[in-house]
């Protein structure tokens, strides 16, 4: 295998992983409820079953500001190795840790402990996988990539719901659901393996030269970038609203519909599937028509089509239109990401752009991407409308939009590279420029005569 080849394959396997991890734990979440909890209240042990779950997402932030700052004052490379390590290491002894019959209270305070430690490499895992294919792709159709490896994330979420399905079938033995958790960790080990080889960003590598890889990253997120910070938060929860109104709320659609678990789960795995290979399709259309054109056109689609297509559906409720509902979630959803993955590392500088976006990003999955379901139901409530969604829907769209307006411009590449780290010598800052931001793809996010 190609060196290049090889280290775009480990970027893409471990964020694989990291969602094949996430959407184990999801679907095993009830079944575990027995195992590691006390049998004395079944409330009690689905809401610590449940709390272990949300704990991960909880401390995305922190892990987004430990790796953030690892990945800006160590490199790239070192941040994606501990990343993997600390997701690896829980998987495993997920599927090896006792019951409660055997340990007691220690079962689970282990499991919310491995929760916890899981929360912390994700944060790390995803801004530091898209960073380094933003900074090796550079202007070589990096929205296409960027598509490689948000499906891969996809393909990864179908993997852990098709083996946790196999597993939990009638002729698996009790212990069957330990299987996927192991196969995770020795899987996690081999990315470990092909992660030692990669090589270090061309970015990072021209800060180390100089002699310019930001002390106190965070610091100079806020207090040179914040505008940039806050507009990413709104990113990474706004782009989020979309797929979880596909998937976790429609779900209950669907159960009101007479749909059996069975079913409602093999409709996830179609809407995940589908996502997956959207996702390099429209990354390749945004790299030759724009990543702005992409996501505005997607973004004002939601706005202008949501609340007819929301009360069309709450008025006509059956199967086919819920699915032509899911369906046009998805592919804006799918029009979307890509572009945005692509983009959000040209609102940071290479010398914090780690922490700017690890911190921001999960900052925004953990407010407004995770309430989506909560904020739609606690909506449709106050309402008395099903198609109340469709507000949540429209507004998280315009804050996007509002978003990519108030970056218009803010990315002048060359300036902030000067002007955030304090280069004197010309010579350096055209270093930098050439290593970091192409002006080929500076042109396609900024020239206003092509947006």
């Amino acid at each position: 295998m190609k060196t290049e080849s090889k280290q775009t394959f480990s970027i893409v396997a471990g964020h694989l992983f990291e969602h094949y991890d996430i959407s184990l734990y999801g679907f095993f979440a009830v079944l575990l409820t027995p195992i590691f909890s006390p049998q004395t209240s079944l409330y009690a042990a689905q809401i610590a079953s449940f709390g272990a779950f949300a704990a991960g997402f909880l401390m995305r932030p922190l892990g987004g500001l430990i790796f953030g700052y690892i990945g800006d004052r160590y490199g790239r490379k070192r941040a994606l190795l501990l990343s993997i390590s600390l997701a690896v290491l829980p998987t495993l002894m997920i599927g090896l840790l006792p019951s409660y019959e055997y340990i007691g209270l220690m079962a689970p305070l282990l499991l919310v402990i491995f929760r916890l430690v899981q929360g912390i490499s994700v944060g790390g895992e995803y801004s530091g996988a898209l960073i380094y294919v933003f900074e090796h792709a550079q202007h070589r159709k990096p929205a296409f990539k960027a598509g490689i490896l948000i499906g891969s994330g996809f393909a990864g979420a179908v993997l852990g719901t098709f083996i946790g399905t196999v597993c939990t079938l009638s002729f698996m033995p009790s212990w069957g659901w330990r299987i996927p958790f192991i196969f995770g960790g020795i899987m996690g080990m081999i990315i470990y393996w092909l992660r030692r080889s990669i090589c270090e960003t061309p970015s990072f590598q021209s800060l180390s030269e100089l002699n310019k890889s930001s002390k106190h990253p965070l610091q100079q997120v806020f207090s040179l970038n914040r505008r940039g910070f806050l507009c990413s938060v709104v990113f990474g929860g706004a782009n989020l609203v979309p797929l979880y109104l596909a998937t976790v709320y429609m779900n209950a659609w669907f159960v009101e519909l007479g749909l059996s678990k069975m079913e409602v789960l093999l409709d996830n795995t179609i809407v995940l599937l589908c996502s997956g290979l959207l996702m390099p399709i429209t990354g390749g259309i945004a790299d030759r028509f724009g990543v702005l054109k992409m996501m505005r056109t997607s973004l004002f689609t939601l706005v202008l089509c949501s609340l007819p297509l929301y009360i069309h559906i709450s008025t006509h409720p059956t199967l086919e239109n819920y699915i032509i509902l899911q369906a046009f979630l998805v592919i804006c959803n799918a029009c979307i990401i890509p572009s945005l993955t692509s983009f959000l590392p040209t609102l940071f500088p290479s010398s914090y752009r780690y922490t700017g976006i690890s911190v921001s990003y999960t900052l925004g999955q953990a407010t407004l991407g995770g309430l989506t379901p909560l904020l739609a139901t606690l909506l449709t409530s106050f309402i008395g409308q099903k198609w109340a969604p469709a507000l949540l829907l429209c507004l998280s769209s315009l804050m996007f939009l509002i978003g990519l307006k108030l970056c218009r411009g803010y990315g002048s590449f060359k300036d902030k590279a000067i002007i955030t780290d304090n280069y004197s010598d010309s010579s350096h800052s055209k270093s930098v420029v050439n290593f970091d931001f192409p002006a080929s793809y500076s042109e396609r996010f900024f020239d206003k005569k092509r947006y």
